[in-house]
C-alpha cells in the first residue's frame, strides 16, 4: 500500500539538500534519479517527505536544471511545480508509448509543407481548464504564431491539451465544471474548421491525476517525432498568460515559450531575470485581438459571444441540463438502432472457426453491447441528462431481400456496401485518427474500390432511386450530391432503416414508434470484421479503417453518446472483444482482420501474429487509468 502523499507545495524551515536525499549529482539522468528513490524506499520504515520531493523534481529535466541553478523550493514553485500524485510504480503513464495513438496530427503535416529543408518545425502547446473554452484561448494561441512567425519561426499546428478533473475541480471551486470529457469535446468543436488547431486529450484523458505541464511538453514532443518522420526534429513551443510569468524560467536553456499579456495586464514580472532577459526563445508580446479580455468565467456568467456559435449552443444546453436536472422526474425514452449485419460481417471468420461457434460469440457480443448502451445513455454525469433507450436490433438478411425487389421495379444507386454486392456507389467520408471526427476531411473511393472520379463516370446517365443504409447525418449522400453531373438526376430516396424500421412496427402493431436519434451497424464494433470500421486517414498517407472504439474514434460524433459516457463504453467494448475472440476457442490473430482494420494495427507497430486477445488486453491496460 502506497503511504500518504505529500502536499502539493511543501515547505520547510531549513531548505532540504534534493541531491543528498537521494545520493544523486546534479544532472542525474531520470533513469538514475528513479533507481536512487527505490533504493531509498526500502531504507526508510514510514514515508520519507523529502525524498519523494527530490525525486519529484530531480527526475523532471526542466525543474531539475531550474533546482541546479537556484535551490530554492518557492522559486521553483512560482515557475510552476507542484508535486503530482504519480507514485513510483506508474511512471510510465506520463511517458510516451508506441502504438497508443491519442492525438491527432494531420493538421501538422498537412502544413509542413510550408517548412523549408533545415528549418524546424515548431507545434505551440497551451494546458488549463478550457471550461469552457473561449475565442480568448484561440486569440492567444493565434496571437503566439503571428509573434513566433514575424521572428522568423515556421508554427505548423498548436494543441489544446485540456487538463486533468483534479485540476479543474480546484481552480472553479464546482462554478460551472464540466468532467474532461465534455471539455474535449468543446475543445474539439472549437478547432474544427482551423486549418492548424488541434486538441490533445491524452493529459486529462490518460493519465489519473493531474500532473506538471512539462511532462506534458515532454511526452507530445516526443509522440510527435516519432510518428512524424521530419528532416529536422519538431520543437515545441508553450503559450501562456502573463499571469504565470515565471513559467518562462524553465525554458532559459530548454524548448521555448511564448508569454501573453492580455488586455494590458501582467508586467512580465520576470522578464529583466538573467537567462530570461533578450533570450532568442522566450517570447514576451501582447493580446491586441478583439478577443483579449474574453475569459471562461464570463462565459460561465452566460455571457453571450464568447465561443464559437457551435460550442456555445452545446455549453448553454449543458448550462441548462444542469438547472433542470433536480426537477427531472422522468428519463424520455428514444430509440436507438443497431445493425446486425451477421454472417456478411463475419464471414472469413466462420470459414476458419465454424458458424456455430462465430455465431454464438456473436449473439453473446450483440447481447451485452445492446444493455452496455442503455447503461451509458441511462447512467450520465452531470451536464448530460440521463435517457432511456430502447435497442432495436435489425438483420441484413430482411434488407438484401428489399434491395432485390426494389431492383425489379426502380433504377437504383445503392450505397450500402453490405446490399449491393460490390455493384453500387462504393463511397466513404475520410476522417482522421484520435481527431473529434465531426466533420469529414473530403469524400474517397471506400477502401479497396476506385477512386470517387471513377465511380462516378462509371454511372450511366439517367434517373435513379438513390438508396444507402441510413441517413442519420446523412453526410455521405449531401457531399455524392454535390458532385454528381447533370446526367444522373436523383429523382427518390430511400433507406434500409426505414424499411426494416416500418417492417417491425407491421410486425409489432402499438409497438414504440419513433425516428431513431442514431443507427450504427454492429460490425463498426467488433474488432476486424468485414469492411468494419471508420475510414481514417493514417500519418503515412495510407487509408485504413478504424474501430469504434477509444482512443481512435469518438463514440460521442460517430455514435451520439454522451461525452460523460465515451471512455467507459469503450472500456466496456474492449472487454467485449476480449470476451468474443477468448471465445473462439483457439488465437484469433491481427492477421485474421480485415485487410484495412489490419493496416492500422501494423502501422501502430502491432505485430499481423498478434493473439486479439492480447492486443484488446493491451488497450484495457492503457485506458483504464482507475
Amino acid at each position: 500500500m502506497w503511504p500518504r502523499l505529500i502536499a502539493k507545495q511543501p515547505t520547510f524551515e531549513t531548505p532540504p539538500d534534493l541531491y543528498g536525499a537521494l545520493g544523486v549529482s546534479p544532472g542525474a539522468a531520470r533513469e538514475e534519479v528513479d533507481a536512487a528513490y527505490q533504493k531509498t524506499l526500502g531504507g526508510f520504515s514510514d514515508f520519507a517527505e523529502v525524498p519523494h520531493l527530490a525525486w519529484k523534481i530531480l527526475r523532471d529535466p526542466w525543474y531539475a536544471e531550474l533546482y541546479r541553478r537556484n535551490a530554492s523550493l518557492p522559486y521553483l514553485y512560482e515557475s510552476g511545480f507542484f508535486v503530482d500524485k504519480i507514485k513510483p510504480n506508474e511512471t510510465d503513464r506520463l511517458e510516451f508509448s508506441p502504438g497508443f495513438m491519442t492525438t491527432p496530427l494531420h493538421k501538422v503535416m498537412d502544413n509542413l509543407s510550408n517548412v523549408s529543408k533545415g528549418e524546424t518545425p515548431i507545434v505551440l502547446l497551451t494546458t488549463g481548464g478550457f471550461s469552457p473554452i473561449h475565442h480568448g484561448h484561440i486569440a492567444m494561441l493565434e496571437v503566439a504564431r503571428e509573434e513566433l512567425t514575424r521572428r522568423g519561426f515556421k508554427v505548423v499546428g498548436g494543441y489544446f491539451s485540456p487538463s486533468h478533473d483534479d485540476y479543474v475541480s480546484t481552480k472553479y471551486g464546482g462554478e460551472g465544471e464540466l468532467n474532461n470529457d465534455h471539455r474535449i469535446h468543446l475543445a474539439q468543436m472549437a478547432t474544427q474548421y482551423s486549418d492548424w488547431l488541434l486538441v490533445d486529450p491524452w493529459e486529462c484523458r490518460f493519465v489519473h491525476t493531474d500532473i506538471n505541464f512539462t511532462d506534458v511538453i515532454t511526452r507530445l514532443k516526443d509522440y510527435l517525432n516519432y510518428y512524424i518522420k521530419y528532416d529536422t526534429p519538431i520543437d515545441i513551443f508553450y503559450v501562456f498568460g502573463a499571469d504565470n510569468a515565471a513559467f518562462s524560467r524553465i525554458f532559459i536553456n530548454r524548448g521555448g515559450c511564448v508569454c501573453i499579456a492580455r488586455d494590458g495586464a501582467g508586467r512580465f514580472s520576470v522578464r529583466d531575470e538573467e537567462g530570461v532577459q533578450d533570450n532568442p526563445r522566450i517570447i514576451f508580446t501582447e493580446n491586441l485581438s478583439s478577443y483579449a479580455d474574453a475569459s471562461s468565467s464570463a462565459a460561465r456568467k452566460w455571457k453571450a459571444n464568447l465561443m464559437p456559435e457551435e460550442v456555445s449552443s452545446v455549453y448553454f444546453k449543458w448550462r441548462k441540463n444542469l438547472l433542470l436536472a433536480e426537477s427531472m422526474t422522468l428519463k424520455p425514452e428514444r430509440l436507438y438502432i443497431i445493425r446486425d449485419e451477421d454472417m456478411w460481417a463475419l464471414g472469413p471468420w466462420i470459414e476458419k472457426f465454424g458458424a456455430g461457434k462465430v455465431f454464438t460469440a456473436k449473439e453473446i457480443f450483440k447481447e451485452r453491447f445492446a444493455q452496455a448502451l442503455r447503461n451509458v445513455f441511462s447512467h450520465v454525469l452531470m451536464p448530460d441528462l440521463p435517457i432511456q433507450v430502447e435497442i432495436r436490433a435489425y438483420g441484413l438478411d430482411e434488407q438484401m431481400r428489399y434491395v432485390e425487389q426494389l431492383k425489379k421495379n426502380e433504377r437504383v444507386l445503392n450505397l450500402d456496401m453490405c446490399t449491393n454486392e460490390g455493384m453500387g456507389v462504393n463511397l466513404s467520408r475520410l476522417f482522421y485518427l484520435c481527431d473529434g471526427q465531426l466533420r469529414p476531411s473530403k469524400l474517397v473511393g471506400r477502401p479497396g474500390f476506385p477512386d470517387v472520379e471513377m465511380q462516378i463516370n462509371a454511372i450511366e446517365s439517367g434517373e435513379y432511386t438513390l438508396l444507402d443504409d441510413d441517413i442519420a447525418t446523412g453526410g455521405t449522400i449531401n457531399m455524392l450530391m454535390g458532385i454528381l453531373p447533370e446526367n444522373i438526376k436523383i429523382k427518390k430516396m430511400r433507406t434500409l432503416m426505414d424499411y426494416s424500421h416500418g417492417m417491425y412496427l407491421h410486425r409489432h402493431p402499438g409497438s414504440f414508434n419513433q425516428e431513431a436519434f442514431d443507427v450504427v451497424d454492429l460490425r463498426d464494433f467488433i474488432l476486424g470484421s468485414r469492411a468494419s470500421g471508420l475510414v481514417v486517414g493514417l500519418p503515412s498517407g495510407a487509408v485504413a479503417r478504424a474501430p469504434y472504439l477509444q482512443p481512435y474514434v469518438s463514440l460521442v460524433s460517430r455514435a451520439s453518446i454522451p461525452p460523460s459516457s465515451e471512455m467507459v463504453l469503450s472500456e466496456k467494448l474492449w472487454e467485449l472483444n476480449l470476451d468474443f475472440f477468448s471465445g473462439m476457442g483457439t488465437n484469433v490473430y491481427i492477421s485474421d482482420f480485415d485487410p484495412y482494420v489490419q493496416k492500422l494495427f501494423e502501422y501502430l507497430g502491432f505485430p499481423s501474429t498478434m493473439p486479439v486477445a492480447d492486443l484488446c488486453q493491451w488497450h484495457l491496460d492503457k485506458i483504464n487509468i482507475r
